[in-house]
C-alpha cells in the first residue's frame, strides 16, 4: 500500500546528514512503494490501461490462426478479429474503425469478451503495435468499462474498488486488491474505514479466502473508528495472535499490524512478551512481529518511539535478526545500546558478514563519540572484514 509517491514521510532529522545520511537514506531506509502486508504486489489493470497508447474493450469474433494465412511472413501467426465495442484510450489514433485484426499474446476463445492494450512506436500502424489480451467476462467487462482512471484522487478511487474485495470473478477481486496494495497509507484509511468490517471479520477467518490477501484484511480492521467494531475487531485479532498455528502464516503481519493500530502499547507488549523477548518463538513469527513494528514506526501514534525501539532490541539476543534488527534501530536513532551493538561484532555466533555491515552502518549513522571510538577499536581488531564492509557501504549506498 504506501506508493512511492506519497507525501506523508516525516521530514528527515539534521542528525541524518553527511555520512549518516547517505547510509540511512541509501541502505537503512524501508522503500514505501507497495503495502508490506500485500504478497506479489502487481500492476493494476488501471496502471496497465495508463501505460498503453491504445486500449479496447472487444468482443472475438473468430478464431486465432495457427498459421500463417494472411502473409507469407511469421507476423501473420495466431492473427484474429476482434469487434470493438468501447475505446477506453486511443480512439484519436484508431480513427472510426470498428474491428482490428490483429497478433495478440495470447488468443482470446471465440466469442469472448477481451480488453486489448496495446504499445509500440507512435506512427506505428494497429497490426504493428504489440498487444496483450485480457479476457473479461460480462462482470469484469463492467468492472474494467467504471473503473476511475488514473490520475483520479486514490482516495476516491479507492471507494470504487472496495466494493470488489472478494468478488466472485478472481480477476475483479484481485486486480481490486492491488489497487490498495499500491495505494499510500493516507488514501487507503479513509477508503479502509468504509469498508463492511463484518465482511472483513468474516474474510479473515475465512478458510477459502486466500491467506495472501488476510493481510490487508487484518491491517483494515485495525483501521475501524466505531466503537463496537473496534471492541469486535480487537478481538478477533487478539484471538487470531494467540491461536496455535504453524511457523508460516501469511498475512500474519497484517493481523499484528492491524492489532497494534487498534491497542498500542498494550498490543506491543503482547508482542514483546510472545515473539521479541521470547527465545522460543518461531522465526516466522518475529519476522511478522518485526514487520508489523517497523510498520506501525512509521504510521502509527499512539506508542512512544523509544518504546518501540527498546522491545525491538530483544531480538538482538537471536543472531538470525540481528542483522535487520540493527538496520531498523539505526534508521530509527536509537543509539542508547551502541556499546552492546559494537560489542556483537566480536562475537562468534554473529560472525556473518551481512551482521557485521549492519553493526558498521549503525556505528557509523550514530552521531555519538563512543561510536566512532568503538568502530576505531574494530578497525584494529578486523582492518579487513571492516574494510569490506566499509565498501560494501559505499557501493550500494554511496557512502564513504
Amino acid at each position: 500500500m504506501f506508493d512511492s509517491r506519497a507525501t506523508n514521510r516525516p521530514p528527515m532529522p539534521s542528525a541524518w546528514i553527511g555520512v549518516g545520511a547517505a547510509i540511512l537514506v541509501g541502505w537503512l531506509t524501508v522503500a514505501a512503494a507497495a503495502c508490506p502486508f500485500c504478497s506479489a504486489v502487481r500492476a493494476t489493470l488501471a496502471q496497465q490501461r495508463d501505460a498503453s497508447a491504445i486500449v479496447v474493450l472487444v468482443e472475438a469474433t473468430d478464431k486465432a490462426t495457427d498459421k500463417a494465412v494472411d502473409k507469407p511472413d511469421s507476423s501473420a501467426a495466431r492473427r484474429q478479429s476482434f469487434r470493438i465495442h468501447a475505446v477506453l484510450k486511443g480512439k484519436k489514433r484508431l480513427g472510426e474503425i470498428e474491428s482490428l485484426r490483429i497478433v495478440a499474446d495470447a488468443p482470446l476463445k471465440e466469442g469472448s469478451l477481451g480488453m486489448l492494450l496495446a504499445t509500440g512506436a507512435d506512427d506505428a500502424a494497429a497490426e504493428e503495435l504489440q498487444w496483450t489480451a485480457i479476457p473479461l467476462d460480462e462482470s469484469a467487462y463492467a468492472y474494467v468499462f467504471r473503473e476511475p482512471t488514473l490520475p483520479a484522487p486514490n482516495a476516491e478511487r479507492l471507494k470504487y474498488f472496495a466494493r470488489y474485495l472478494e468478488h466472485r470473478n478472481p480477476l475483479v477481486a484481485d486486480d481490486a486488491l492491488q489497487e490498495f496494495a499500491h495505494a499510500s497509507f493516507d488514501d487507503t484509511v479513509p477508503a479502509a474505514r468504509s469498508l463492511d468490517m463484518n465482511n472483513l471479520r468474516r474474510w479473515l477467518v475465512d478458510p477459502q479466502v486466500p491467506p495472501e490477501r488476510k493481510g490487508f484484511y487484518g491491517l483494515a480492521l485495525g483501521m475501524a473508528t466505531g466503537a463496537d467494531d473496534r471492541r469486535l475487531n480487537e478481538e478477533l485479532l487478539h484471538q487470531q495472535i494467540i491461536a496455535p498455528a504453524s511457523d508460516f502464516r501469511a498475512g500474519f503481519d497484517g493481523v499484528l499490524g492491524g492489532h497494534l493500530l487498534l491497542t498500542g502499547p498494550k498490543g506491543l507488549e503482547l508482542l514483546d512478551s510472545r515473539y521479541f523477548a521470547n527465545p522460543k518463538a518461531a522465526i516466522g513469527d518475529v519476522q511478522h512481529a518485526m514487520r508489523s513494528l517497523r510498520f506501525y514506526h512509521q504510521f502509527g501514534h499512539r506508542i512512544e518511539p523509544v518504546r518501540q525501539a527498546e522491545v525491538l532490541a530483544h531480538v538482538l539476543d537471536r543472531p538470525e535478526f540481528a542483522a535487520d534488527a540493527i538496520t531498523d534501530l539505526a534508521r530509527w536513532q536509537y543509539w542508547p545500546i551502541v556499546a552492546r551493538v559494537a560489542g556483537l561484532y566480536e562475537h562468534k555466533d554473529y560472525a556473518d558478514p551481512v551482521i557485521h555491515r549492519a553493526i558498521v552502518g549503525y556505528l557509523k549513522a550514530c552521531p555519538k563519540p563512543e561510536a566512532a571510538t568503538a568502530l576505531a577499536h574494530l578497525r584494529v581488531v578486523d582492518p579487513q572484514g571492516i574494510a569490506d564492509a566499509e565498501k560494501w557501504l559505499e557501493i550500494f549506498t554511496g557512502a564513504k
